[in-house]
């Protein structure tokens, strides 16, 4: 199960990758800790989060959620990327946490380049 509107790669990964291998996920929208608990099937295994939202910013309640999937026996994960550990310790709750800095390098190497471009040319 995932939340609704997750990073593009995030979204292959669920829609394309996992269903060759008999995984399939359902997507909610994770504004409302209801939507994960109604969601839930005798399947599932995993509650991904992104809190906030890649895209939208969405939060989700983290703790509500982990108690849910707790209480169910249910594995989380979550990419806080966009969520400095300053402003939110998901890690200290969830059974996996994911901080993407990767994707942040990545993003600032490609902005130096096109920055250091132009002038590389003249």
């Amino acid at each position: 199960m995932s939340v609704a509107k997750p990073y593009s790669w995030t979204i292959k990964l669920f829609e394309r990758l996992l269903p060759k291998f008999g995984i399939n996920t359902t997507f909610v929208d994770g504004t409302d800790t209801s939507n994960f608990e109604k969601a839930i099937t005798p399947n599932t295994k995993l509650i991904y989060l992104e809190s906030p939202n890649t895209f939208t910013y969405e939060l989700q309640d983290i703790p509500a959620v982990v108690a849910l999937a707790k209480k169910k026996g249910i594995v989380t994960m979550i990419d806080n990327s966009y969520s400095s550990p300053l402003n939110q310790q998901p890690y200290k709750m969830v059974s996996i946490s994911w901080l993407s800095r990767l994707r942040s390098l990545l993003a600032a190497t490609a902005m130096l380049w096109q920055a250091l471009l132009p002038a590389h040319r003249q």
